[in-house]
């Protein structure tokens, strides 16, 4: 009998070993993925040890699924999964540097990136040098290159940045610049910007000074609504001196990828001799963070 209970507790202790050196991966009904080893699970909490932000504490409540992993593994290893600062801290926005084209003042942190694709202006890819520098590659339908940003921080809710793009033209190679300065007030997901820039190039029959107001008001956790509007002192690419903009961002559920869409109210009568005021163009984008 003694030799019979001391081989249930080795059996049990054993269990209990091999339980607690399991390496999971957990889903939470935001659909946020942590991975890691199983430290402990008392029914109301479980404790997970992870290769990226050490020890967690997560409610059983809020888990839908727990998986056996590799050790190691990682959420951007598996399926959907974004542990980025920025889709788990509520005060960041997976996308706060742009509204849907227009620049704001707000950095990337260090590390941090995204690629966007527009039918309507082309592609971007950015990334965070430093807590206040980004740079970029961007490519439009009239040419390639590239782009950069420095934000300055002037209180807590106020920054100030400077930045630029430079394209080759696909076709004659004819440099194209846009030079900007902005200022934005607020935080990540509530803030209004406004900003001028200057748009030069093609052998000089590009000359645009602008201005740009936007604005960005959170609704849900992925929903934000946002306004972006232009007035162009000499238009280049279409006979409008304003362009005003309603639209929307939303974010998948497991925030791997944001979807824009929006109506361009594009007037086209300050050049022209029609009477058609503002006429309507749609907008559609989708932003990848990484």
């Amino acid at each position: 009998m003694h030799n019979l209970l001391t081989l249930c507790l080795m059996t049990l202790a054993l269990a209990a070993e091999a339980q607690m050196n399991r390496y999971v991966c957990v889903t939470l009904d935001n659909a946020t993925k942590r991975c890691g080893e199983l430290i402990s699970d008392d029914g109301r909490e479980l404790v997970l040890e992870t290769p990226s932000v050490g020890r967690v504490v997560l409610n059983k409540a809020q888990i839908i699924l727990i998986q056996d992993a590799d050790y190691g593994t990682t959420p951007s290893m598996g399926a959907a999964t974004n542990l980025d600062d920025r889709a788990i801290n509520p005060d960041r926005s997976l996308q706060a540097t742009r509204y849907f084209f227009a620049p704001s003042a707000l950095p990337l942190r260090k590390g941090e990136g995204y690629g966007t694709f527009s039918a309507i202006t082309g592609g971007n890819l950015s990334y965070g040098l430093s807590n206040n520098t980004i740079l970029g590659l961007t490519a439009t339908w009239l040419g390639a290159g590239i782009s950069a940003k420095q934000s300055f921080r002037l209180n807590d809710n106020t920054y100030a940045s400077i930045g630029g793009m430079f394209q080759l033209s696909f076709g004659s190679g004819e440099p194209t610049m846009f030079p900007f300065a902005n200022v934005t007030k607020g935080d990540e997901n509530l803030n209004v910007t406004l900003g001028v820039g200057y748009l030069t190039g093609g052998g000089g029959e590009i000359n645009s000074p602008m201005v740009n107001l936007s604005g960005c008001y959170q609704v849900s956790e992925r929903l934000w609504l946002m306004s972006e509007n232009y007035y162009f002192a000499n238009p280049a690419f279409f006979p409008a001196n304003s362009v005003v903009s309603v639209g929307a961002r939303t974010a998948k559920p497991d925030k791997s990828r944001l979807f824009e869409i929006a109506i361009l109210f594009v007037n086209i009568n300050e050049n022209t001799s029609s009477d058609t005021g503002f006429a309507p163009l749609p907008w559609l984008s989708w932003t990848w963070p990484f």
